[in-house]
This record gives C-alpha cells, sequence and structure tokens, in this order.
C-alpha cells in the first residue's frame, strides 16, 4: 500500500492496515563484478505488501517500506503505532518466528463455520476488523452469506469494546473498595489504640485527723 498520497489520519476513523509477509530474494549484486561471465548474487528482505480484500501486490525492500513508513507516521498520514509494530513483526520473521496478524485472526475466529473462514482468507481478508469494514467488492468475493457474516463482525467488534469497558470499570470499582478497606482498617487501629489508653490518675493526699 502507498501511503504518500493518503489524507491526514483521522483517530475516530478505522484505516484499513495492510498485511505483509517478508521473504527472501536473490537478486544481482552490482557492486560486485562479474568474475568468469558469473554474475554475483545477494540474498534481500522483501516485504510483500497487500491491502485488505486486494488482488494486487507492492514489492519493495523490507528495510526501505519500514522506513517509508515511519515517515509517513511522522507526516500523521498512518497511526503512529504502525511503524513499530511491523519492525517487530520483521524481526520476527528473521528469528524464524511466524509474523501475527495484527488484529483478531480470521483464521482462529471462533464463530466461523470451516468454509466461511476459508471463503473468507480467500477474498484476501485476515482478521475480523477488516471483514468488518468489507466493501461490495469484497463481499462478492466472500460469497454466499457474506452481508451476515461482515454484520456478525460488526457486533463482535462493537460486543468486545463493551466487554473492555465493562471490565475496565469492575477494575476501578475493585479498586475503590480495597482502598475503603485499607481506610476503614486503618481507623479501626486507631479506635483501638484509643481504648486501650486509660487516663493517669492524679495524686490525692489524705489527712487523718488525729483523734
Amino acid at each position: 500500500m502507498d501511503f504518500s498520497q493518503a489524507a491526514s489520519y483521522q483517530p475516530n476513523k478505522p484505516q484499513p492496515r495492510p498485511y505483509v509477509m517478508f521473504i527472501t530474494r536473490a537478486i544481482e549484486d552490482r557492486t560486485v563484478p562479474a568474475t568468469d561471465g558469473v554474475t554475483q548474487m545477494r540474498d534481500v528482505h522483501i516485504a510483500v505488501v497487500k491491502a485488505p480484500g486486494a488482488k494486487d501486490v507492492l514489492e519493495k525492500v523490507a528495510e526501505d517500506w519500514l522506513q517509508q513508513l515511519e515517515a509517513y507516521a511522522k507526516d500523521g498520514r498512518i497511526p503512529p503505532e504502525w511503524p513499530s509494530e511491523y519492525r517487530h513483526a520483521y524481526k520476527l520473521w528473521k528469528a524464524g518466528e511466524e509474523v501475527p496478524v495484527l488484529g483478531t485472526a480470521i483464521k482462529t475466529w471462533p464463530p466461523l463455520t470451516p468454509a466461511q473462514r476459508l471463503n473468507i482468507i480467500s477474498a484476501g481478508v485476515l482478521t475480523v476488523e477488516d471483514l468488518a469494514a468489507a466493501n461490495d467488492e469484497i463481499k462478492a468475493r466472500i460469497g454466499m452469506g457474506a452481508n451476515n457474516i461482515v454484520r456478525m463482525a460488526v457486533k463482535w467488534l462493537e460486543e468486545s469494546v463493551d466487554k473492555g469497558a465493562t471490565a475496565k470499570a469492575l477494575n476501578d470499582a475493585m479498586v475503590q473498595i480495597d482502598e475503603m478497606k485499607t481506610l476503614i482498617q486503618a481507623q479501626g487501629e486507631a479506635l483501638a489504640r484509643l481504648g486501650t489508653e486509660t487516663p493517669k490518675k492524679s495524686a490525692v493526699t489524705v489527712l487523718h485527723a488525729k483523734g
């Protein structure tokens, strides 16, 4: 995806996140003179970038693409967290680990049947977030029942947000309860200390009259 002409990023408006996979490709090393007519080759890491639901891909040297993302984030064209997230994915790939899908992966989303999951992935959609934003072209590629599946994705994301807000509110309430318990305990201990302290008796001189 090319963000060079993208409008300024708006936090309240979802922006399609590109999918990326990294590959190693052998290319001609023009910095080394050919010997005996043999062209010298070198391995280069390539970022293969694709928009959700798109058929076309962009291939670019991985480090060049990541640096472009950093420039776009600095210009406010993409979310500021994207460069670090994709650089982390690149680091995992170089370490031999699987590049994670940034979002809720379709392949592990419980509500789908195996056929639905296969149709959605075949249509170029890998996350629930992108499924919820699917346009008519993507729905057509998903096939039968696409409208219902997209509505299900939208509802699921809305409920996830609500659950997150509820969990936060519950956590805040528990913190307040713990603070009240601590305060009550401290007050109880203070009262107990006051109860054990007896006032000092003043000395009284008793005079006995001689009989």
